[in-house]
């Protein structure tokens, strides 16, 4: 079987307007795994970027007059995924239980950080899973606590690390909001962003927001 990466997007999108509905499967073949990748890194659910992946082409098929076999057929897909997943963050804060579980996260621990300097350690680590979930939709609550423990941080004369879930879509704003961070933990949002932008291309991207 051919490699379907291989097909064309134009050719394809040129088929799909003319009603060739099996281009428009190609296309879900296509871009489907990369599509629940990118979900999943934002949604943290697997039942939930599975159906993001399926509203998205459900919008692609829907708004098929707009698509422009000229224009990136990527690039279109993308931004129209970005939005279900918006919504689908909108709808979650409305739910008072998803509410409270994100304060919750939220909940760095002030007093941690204050006894860190106490167990004789020079760093701490700020988990920012939380930062990362919330930054879509509201990125100055989602730093704010960080800040916090940062400012602490730094009263106790303790060095700063962050990670989890962080990337390319996030990072450049913690890293500028909190400029004594000292080292970033970078994993799997690393390899994901590489399948899509080759392992060189991103490495410079994330040294570049680190600038």
């Amino acid at each position: 079987m051919a490699d379907i990466n291989i097909l064309d997007d134009k050719v394809l999108v040129t088929e799909f307007l003319k009603g060739n509905v099996k281009s428009f499967d190609l296309l879900h073949e296509k871009y489907s795994e990369r599509l629940y990748g990118f979900a999943l890194k934002l949604l943290k659910n697997k039942e939930d970027a599975l159906d993001s992946v399926q509203e998205t082409f459900l919008k692609i098929w829907q708004k098929r007059s707009e698509l422009d076999k000229e224009k990136s057929f990527k690039a279109f897909l993308f931004t129209i995924s970005y939005n279900v997943i918006m919504d689908q963050l909108r709808k979650r804060l409305s739910d008072s239980n998803y509410v409270d579980y994100l304060k919750n996260k939220f909940k760095i621990g002030e007093d941690m950080v204050e006894n860190a300097a106490d167990t004789g350690t020079d760093r701490i680590e700020l988990y920012t899973e939380s930062y990362a979930q919330l930054y879509p939709i509201d990125r100055i609550k989602a730093i704010t606590p960080y800040i916090i423990a940062a400012k602490i941080a730094n009263n106790n004369e303790l060095g700063i690390n962050a990670g989890h879930d962080l990337d390319l879509n996030n990072l450049w704003y913690l890293v500028r909001t909190i400029p004594d961070i000292l080292e970033v933990s970078i994993g799997h949002a690393l390899v994901s962003e590489a399948l899509y932008l080759g392992l060189e291309k991103t490495i410079k991207l994330y040294l570049k927001q680190l600038q």
